[in-house]
């Protein structure tokens, strides 16, 4: 499959880092800051590899790549290699960034989003929050209205989270508790929701606290609130095949479990059968 291929590519290029000294022979951009020697490049190629162990399942891997990673639970969830622009001749600027109240083809969320989102969540209420009010609803089709937008990036040359040391703690906690760890993947869980002003989940949940699979759904609520508006979400809902949790507030729209595979990909493979 791509993600066998991916992982191979993973692995060559740590095996590569490995031989590479210690200094690059070229410069990095400053959203690489941190990241800028073979040692440090090598953890975030680790951080991307936990990725492709999550999405094979494979959970020990996960953990022994995590271990290789930046990962840090007591350290600034920021940390982490960004994209960056800049409005220089020749950069590109962040296509992402939108004008308050933008009356084009807003970044809108879903309303169920804020509602279902916990008192308190800082992600979601309050001047650090990943969405803000519309002065206007936006009304998207005839039966969808969103009443707040995306507000992540306050200017076009704010930059964009490549991966980042609250994606590792999720995927740290994720991994422990499908390993049976539960103890371990609650205190990483109890990071995230405190660093986001919400209750420990001794406090806010107790009943789920021996229930794996109830845990393993509050990772996917951690995930879908931490990690909003960066693609990540249709993919977790898929690998547990719980497609059904997305928001569909008319019949009309359909969340496709499935796409199509390329033309060019599958015109490739007609030419090389083998």
């Amino acid at each position: 499959s791509g993600l066998v291929v991916v992982k191979k590519m993973l692995d060559d290029g740590a095996a590569e880092l490995d031989k590479a000294g210690t200094a690059f022979a070229f410069p990095l951009t400053g959203g690489y800051t941190g990241f800028t020697t073979p040692a440090t490049m090598k953890r975030f190629n680790r951080g991307i590899a936990a990725r492709v162990a999550m999405y094979q399942k494979d959970f020990p891997g996960m953990i022994a790549t995590l271990n290789q990673s930046f990962l840090d639970l007591n350290g600034p969830l920021t940390t982490g290699p960004n994209f960056t622009f800049s409005t220089t001749a020749g950069d590109a600027v962040n296509g992402f960034f939108q004008a308050p109240d933008d009356a084009g083809a807003p970044y809108v969320a879903f309303n169920q989003h804020i509602t279902s989102a916990e008192a308190g969540d800082t992600r979601v209420f309050g001047p650090t929050a990943k969405v803000r009010q519309r002065t206007t609803p936006r009304q998207s089709g005839p039966a969808i209205t969103s009443t707040h937008e995306v507000r992540m990036y306050t200017t076009n040359t704010v930059p964009v989270s490549i991966l980042r040391n609250e994606e590792l703690i999720l995927m740290w906690a994720e991994a422990q508790i499908q390993a049976g760890t539960l103890a371990t993947g609650i205190a990483a869980l109890d990071r995230i929701r405190t660093a986001h002003g919400l209750r420990t989940l001794a406090q806010a949940k107790p009943t789920i606290l021996t229930n794996k699979d109830a845990l393993i759904d509050e990772v996917l609520n951690q995930r879908r609130y931490s990690l909003f508006f960066e693609g990540h979400r249709w993919f977790d809902a898929k690998r547990y095949a719980k497609i059904s949790i997305l928001p569909l507030q008319t019949g009309t729209f359909k969340v496709f479990e499935n796409f199509n595979r390329p033309d060019a990909e599958v015109q490739w493979d007609a030419r090389n059968p083998n």
